[in-house]
């Protein structure tokens, strides 16, 4: 049980702007996905976190760079279920069976989340600053090589 001042703590303030991050791409999460990339707004996704647009940009310097870290959010979550699930998979059928599996599943629960991706990626292909290897290109090639481990 924690102590009342442990309970009453005050956050520090990077803690609090991590914090606030976090809900910021939590949000995102819900945003992008219900509307897409081209329509949702950044106010959007400050209103559904509960923070003004100044707190959104405190933390990310646009649109595209919230959409990106919300990318790099949900392919870190994913890579490490398909570790988990690689790890228990005694065979290459048995880890690409789980992979598929656990994939399908996502897809039925998140139906919108891969046709934003396919938004986004349309865009990437034809927007030099997202085709850069530090965007999107880098962003796709750590999801191929965790893949192939």
């Amino acid at each position: 049980m924690l102590s009342v001042s442990q309970k009453s703590r005050r956050l520090t303030r990077d803690e609090k702007k991590a914090q606030t991050r976090l809900q910021l791409l939590q949000a995102a999460a819900v945003v992008f996905p219900r509307r897409g990339y081209h329509a949702t707004s950044v106010d959007e996704v400050a209103e559904e976190a509960g923070f003004t647009v100044g707190a959104l940009y405190s933390n990310f310097s646009g649109k595209q760079d919230l959409f990106l870290a919300m990318l790099d959010e949900h392919f870190a979550r994913q890579m490490s279920a398909y570790a988990e699930i690689s790890s228990r998979g005694h065979t290459v059928e048995a880890k690409a069976r789980g992979a598929a599996d656990h994939w399908m599943a996502f897809l039925r629960q998140n139906p919108q989340f891969f046709p934003l991706f396919i938004e986004f990626w349309g865009l990437a292909l034809r927007d030099p600053e997202l085709r850069r290897p530090a965007q999107l290109g880098l962003r796709a090639r750590r999801v191929r090589k965790a893949h192939v481990r």
